[in-house]
Protein backbone atom coordinates (compact mmCIF):
# COMPACT_ATOMS: atom_id res chain seq x y z
CA UNK A 1 0.00 0.00 0.00
CA UNK A 2 1.39 3.39 -0.96
CA UNK A 3 2.00 6.14 1.58
CA UNK A 4 -0.84 8.23 0.09
CA UNK A 5 -3.32 5.37 0.36
CA UNK A 6 -2.25 4.67 3.92
CA UNK A 7 -2.60 8.35 4.80
CA UNK A 8 -6.12 8.44 3.30
CA UNK A 9 -7.13 5.33 5.24
CA UNK A 10 -5.78 6.88 8.43
CA UNK A 11 -7.70 10.11 7.84
CA UNK A 12 -10.86 8.15 7.05
CA UNK A 13 -10.56 6.24 10.31
CA UNK A 14 -9.95 9.41 12.33
CA UNK A 15 -12.85 11.17 10.62
CA UNK A 16 -15.11 8.21 11.31
CA UNK A 17 -14.33 8.26 15.03
CA UNK A 18 -14.56 12.03 15.45
CA UNK A 19 -17.65 12.30 13.25
CA UNK A 20 -19.63 9.65 15.10
CA UNK A 21 -18.65 10.97 18.49
CA UNK A 22 -19.10 14.64 17.71
CA UNK A 23 -15.76 15.15 19.43
CA UNK A 24 -13.49 18.06 18.61
CA UNK A 25 -11.88 16.72 15.44
CA UNK A 26 -8.54 18.53 15.60
CA UNK A 27 -7.82 17.66 19.23
CA UNK A 28 -8.77 14.02 18.74
CA UNK A 29 -7.00 13.70 15.38
CA UNK A 30 -3.65 14.77 16.85
CA UNK A 31 -3.73 11.88 19.33
CA UNK A 32 -5.28 9.22 17.10
CA UNK A 33 -2.81 9.59 14.22
CA UNK A 34 -0.03 8.32 16.47
CA UNK A 35 -2.09 5.18 17.22
CA UNK A 36 -2.15 4.14 13.53
CA UNK A 37 -5.92 3.72 13.11
CA UNK A 38 -7.33 1.61 10.29
CA UNK A 39 -10.80 0.39 9.41
CA UNK A 40 -11.26 -3.38 9.61
CA UNK A 41 -14.20 -5.82 9.76
CA UNK A 42 -15.65 -6.15 13.23
CA UNK A 43 -13.99 -8.83 15.35
CA UNK A 44 -15.93 -11.42 17.33
CA UNK A 45 -16.81 -10.64 20.91
CA UNK A 46 -15.20 -12.99 23.39
CA UNK A 47 -18.54 -14.43 24.55
CA UNK A 48 -19.49 -15.20 20.92
CA UNK A 49 -16.61 -17.63 20.34
CA UNK A 50 -17.92 -21.12 19.66
CA UNK A 51 -21.47 -19.88 19.22
CA UNK A 52 -23.32 -19.03 16.07
CA UNK A 53 -22.26 -15.45 15.39
CA UNK A 54 -25.09 -12.96 14.94
CA UNK A 55 -24.10 -9.69 13.27
CA UNK A 56 -25.44 -6.56 14.89
CA UNK A 57 -28.13 -4.89 12.80
CA UNK A 58 -27.70 -1.55 14.57
CA UNK A 59 -24.33 -0.61 13.08
CA UNK A 60 -24.30 3.05 12.14
CA UNK A 61 -21.65 2.64 9.50
CA UNK A 62 -20.67 0.14 6.81
CA UNK A 63 -17.14 0.52 8.22
CA UNK A 64 -17.58 -1.73 11.19
CA UNK A 65 -14.56 -1.23 13.43
CA UNK A 66 -11.57 1.05 13.82
CA UNK A 67 -8.47 -0.72 15.09
CA UNK A 68 -5.81 1.39 16.80
CA UNK A 69 -2.75 -0.66 15.92
CA UNK A 70 0.01 0.72 18.12
CA UNK A 71 0.50 -1.94 20.78
CA UNK A 72 -1.36 -2.89 22.66
CA UNK A 73 -4.14 -2.70 20.07
CA UNK A 74 -7.54 -1.26 21.00
CA UNK A 75 -10.71 -1.43 18.90
CA UNK A 76 -13.54 1.07 18.56
CA UNK A 77 -16.88 -0.30 17.39
CA UNK A 78 -19.96 1.72 16.45
CA UNK A 79 -23.53 0.86 17.38
CA UNK A 80 -26.52 2.88 18.47
CA UNK A 81 -26.54 5.00 20.57
CA UNK A 82 -22.78 5.59 20.59
CA UNK A 83 -19.57 3.63 20.38
CA UNK A 84 -17.51 1.23 22.47
CA UNK A 85 -13.79 0.99 23.11
CA UNK A 86 -12.59 -2.61 23.51
CA UNK A 87 -9.43 -4.50 24.27
CA UNK A 88 -8.40 -6.46 21.19
CA UNK A 89 -6.52 -9.74 20.76
CA UNK A 90 -5.71 -12.02 17.87
CA UNK A 91 -6.48 -15.68 18.54
CA UNK A 92 -4.41 -18.11 16.51
CA UNK A 93 -6.29 -21.15 15.19
CA UNK A 94 -3.49 -22.42 12.95
CA UNK A 95 0.05 -21.37 12.03
CA UNK A 96 -1.37 -19.47 9.06
CA UNK A 97 -4.13 -17.48 10.71
CA UNK A 98 -6.88 -16.96 13.18
CA UNK A 99 -9.38 -14.28 14.07
CA UNK A 100 -9.61 -11.02 16.01
CA UNK A 101 -11.55 -10.99 19.25
CA UNK A 102 -12.89 -8.15 21.38
CA UNK A 103 -12.20 -9.05 24.98
CA UNK A 104 -13.39 -7.96 28.38
CA UNK A 105 -15.96 -5.32 29.12
CA UNK A 106 -16.02 -2.38 26.69
CA UNK A 107 -15.96 1.22 27.76
CA UNK A 108 -19.21 2.70 26.41
CA UNK A 109 -19.19 6.19 24.94
CA UNK A 110 -22.74 7.45 24.53
CA UNK A 111 -22.35 10.16 21.95
CA UNK A 112 -25.99 10.63 21.09
CA UNK A 113 -27.76 11.26 24.37
CA UNK A 114 -29.72 14.33 25.42
CA UNK A 115 -26.69 15.89 27.07
CA UNK A 116 -24.57 16.44 23.97
CA UNK A 117 -21.60 14.77 22.39
CA UNK A 118 -18.68 12.85 23.82
CA UNK A 119 -15.56 14.98 24.26
CA UNK A 120 -12.16 14.14 22.81
CA UNK A 121 -10.76 13.71 26.32
CA UNK A 122 -13.43 11.09 27.15
CA UNK A 123 -12.48 9.11 24.02
CA UNK A 124 -8.79 9.26 24.88
CA UNK A 125 -9.46 8.25 28.51
CA UNK A 126 -11.44 5.21 27.31
CA UNK A 127 -8.62 4.24 24.93
CA UNK A 128 -6.01 4.67 27.67
CA UNK A 129 -8.08 2.57 30.09
CA UNK A 130 -8.30 -0.35 27.65
CA UNK A 131 -4.61 -0.10 26.69
CA UNK A 132 -3.67 -0.19 30.38
CA UNK A 133 -5.71 -3.38 30.86
CA UNK A 134 -3.91 -4.94 27.88
CA UNK A 135 -0.46 -3.94 29.16
CA UNK A 136 -1.10 -5.88 32.37
CA UNK A 137 -0.89 -9.07 30.28
CA UNK A 138 2.28 -8.06 28.42
CA UNK A 139 5.81 -9.26 29.07
CA UNK A 140 9.27 -8.50 27.72
CA UNK A 141 11.03 -10.97 25.43
CA UNK A 142 14.15 -12.33 27.14
CA UNK A 143 16.05 -12.36 23.84
CA UNK A 144 15.21 -9.09 22.06
CA UNK A 145 13.76 -7.12 24.96
CA UNK A 146 10.63 -6.10 23.02
CA UNK A 147 7.29 -5.71 24.77
CA UNK A 148 5.18 -8.70 23.70
CA UNK A 149 1.43 -9.15 23.95
CA UNK A 150 0.01 -12.65 24.63
CA UNK A 151 -1.14 -13.13 21.03
CA UNK A 152 2.39 -12.43 19.72
CA UNK A 153 4.39 -14.88 21.80
CA UNK A 154 4.87 -18.62 22.16
CA UNK A 155 6.05 -18.51 25.76
CA UNK A 156 5.48 -15.90 28.43
CA UNK A 157 8.95 -14.39 27.95
CA UNK A 158 9.71 -15.12 24.29
CA UNK A 159 8.24 -13.45 21.18
CA UNK A 160 7.43 -15.49 18.07
CA UNK A 161 10.39 -14.10 16.12
CA UNK A 162 12.90 -15.06 18.80
CA UNK A 163 11.31 -18.47 19.33
CA UNK A 164 11.94 -19.15 15.62
CA UNK A 165 15.51 -17.76 15.72
CA UNK A 166 16.72 -19.18 19.02
CA UNK A 167 14.44 -22.06 19.95
CA UNK A 168 13.86 -23.64 16.53
CA UNK A 169 10.08 -23.17 16.56
CA UNK A 170 8.46 -23.25 13.11
CA UNK A 171 5.32 -21.17 12.62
Amino acid sequence: MSEDEESRRCEAAISLIAGHLGADFEELALHLRALEPCVVPRAFQENEIGLEIMRHKTDMSPLEMVLLNVGPPVAITFALPGCRVWRYEFRWTSPGGGYGVLIGKPVDLDAFDDYGFTSASEVLEAIAKQRTKQLQKASFCRYCGELVMPDSRDEKYCCMGCSERFLGVVH
